[in-house]
């Protein structure tokens, strides 16, 4: 945002209470609730596209990757990432998502192992820890 000013800038979240947050952290973006399987912008209308740790969480991950290209230029970059999710357990258990979706087609036994295999890999620290993470990303050009 600093390269390009807040004006040049949009953003689409789901969630009201993270576009008004988002809204009052970053004055003068462009920010507006809409989903990302369904853009609210015309066809080629950006130089840069980026969906910022979210395709793993959309319902129709391709639809929403269709879109990105739909609003891109001819020749922009179109990009991605996400949290590589070997690393917390939150987000495969949130239902919105192709993780949380496979976790609740578990049976209470499967999604206990599950839990019980996590917490062996990472241990049960009481108080403040570190947890290394890799962020995965792809880029490509409209």
């Amino acid at each position: 945002m600093q390269l390009l000013g807040a004006r040049q800038v949009v953003a689409v979240d789901p969630d009201e209470e993270a576009v008004d947050a988002c809204r009052a952290r970053l004055p003068g973006v462009d920010v507006r609730v809409g989903s990302a399987e369904a853009l609210p912008f015309a066809n080629g209308e950006f130089d840069a596209v980026l969906a910022q740790l979210v395709v793993t969480l959309l319902g129709d991950a391709e639809r929403g990757a269709s879109e990105m290209r739909r609003v891109a230029r001819s020749g922009a970059i179109v990009a991605a990432c996400v949290w590589d999710f070997a690393d917390l357990w939150h987000p495969l258990v949130l239902p919105d998502g192709s993780p949380g979706r496979f976790y609740t087609t578990l049976d209470a036994r499967r999604r206990t192992a599950l839990q019980d295999d996590f917490r062996r890999r990472l241990g049960c620290p009481e108080g403040p820890f570190r947890l290394p993470a890799r962020a995965w990303y792809v880029t490509g050009r409209a």
